[in-house]
């Protein structure tokens, strides 16, 4: 099960330059609300910053996910990302 720290990598990306526009992708509200106060928080390396309430996949289709208080898990695949 892979795990990536949204609010880490994008720390990470903006340690080497900032960004002109950054768009993010959460669907659980309670790690998008931790997202966005990453993004307000580091709003001086991004030019414009927006995170979506969605997910982001291969396929067109909708999925239903599990609010897991750190993490969102999308329920059929056990996929974790950990905001």
């Amino acid at each position: 099960m892979a795990t990536i720290n949204l609010k880490q990598k994008l720390e990470e990306i903006l340690s080497v330059q900032p960004l002109a526009a950054y768009a993010g992708f959460e669907p659980m509200p309670s790690n998008m609300v931790k997202f966005a106060d990453t993004v307000e928080r580091l709003k001086g390396k991004i030019g414009t910053g927006v995170i979506f309430p969605c997910a982001v996949g291969a396929k067109n289709e909708v999925l239903t996910f599990t609010d897991a208080s750190s993490s969102s898990r999308h329920n059929r695949e056990r996929e974790e990302l950990v905001a």
